[in-house]
């Protein structure tokens, strides 16, 4: 890997729990397919209210204010580097008249995954290792040596299917904000979702354990376009 890609990888600030070891960085791939991305999926969300701390997550040079936070599990089956699993943790934020998603701590069980999110967009990536399935086994678990986070979601109500657009605000480590922005379509089922998390406090702090509303989303195909700014 050279070295200024090393630096730009290494660089993308996220909590603990995100950084990327030594022989982690090793084994990475020197490039990465640009954005857009365009993705096919399936997987598990939750929200809750935000907590105070949860503007503490969040990159250097993130505007706005924390109005829920939650997680997602995605089992991706087509993107530009082919099938991975995935963790996210989000903030949704009020900024001024419009709410923009905001991502401090996400996981991956692929190397290509990693530099294709700090790279296209600032995502702090990591690597976990994953077992079950959100939708075919209703449960799911990431783990990693600082941190796990599992799932089980039961679907209650009809299939319904939507579509939305979204907007994605990262920082790089010098605190320059930048945006991408989205497209998605999915079949979902509203659900209720039992959450465990334990770990480091950076995390269990505002991504907590409980029961929360969600979704269990049985089939998603979207795009992510390229970061702006």
């Amino acid at each position: 890997m050279s070295h200024v890609f090393d630096v730009v990888v290494r660089e993308v600030p996220g909590i603990r729990g995100t950084e990327l070891a030594p022989e982690i960085v090793e084994r990475l791939p020197v490039s990465a397919p640009p954005a857009p991305w365009r993705l096919r999926a399936s997987g598990c969300l939750w929200v809750a209210p935000a907590p105070r701390c949860a503007g503490a997550a969040l990159q250097k040079g993130i505007a706005g204010r924390p109005l829920a936070v939650g997680g997602m599990f995605v089992a991706y089956e087509e993107t530009p580097v082919g099938p991975y699993n995935e963790i996210i943790g989000f903030v949704a934020l009020r900024r001024r008249w419009s709410v923009a998603g905001h991502i401090p701590f996400i996981a991956v069980d692929s190397a290509a995954s990693v530099v294709g999110g700090r790279v296209n967009w600032l995502l702090p990536k990591t690597v976990a290792t994953f077992s079950g399935h959100a939708v075919r086994e209703r449960a799911v678990r990431a783990r990693h040596d600082e941190w796990e986070v599992s799932a089980q979601a039961r679907a209650l109500g009809p299939l319904l299917v939507a579509r939305s657009s979204l907007t994605l605000v990262q920082a790089g480590a010098d605190g320059r904000e930048g945006r991408a922005r989205g497209r998605v379509r999915v079949r979902l089922r509203p659900a209720l979702v039992r959450v465990r998390t334990g770990g480091v406090p950076e995390l269990t702090g505002w991504l907590r354990s409980g029961r929360y509303p969600g979704l269990v989303i049985e089939r998603f195909e979207g795009e992510l376009g390229p970061r702006i700014g």
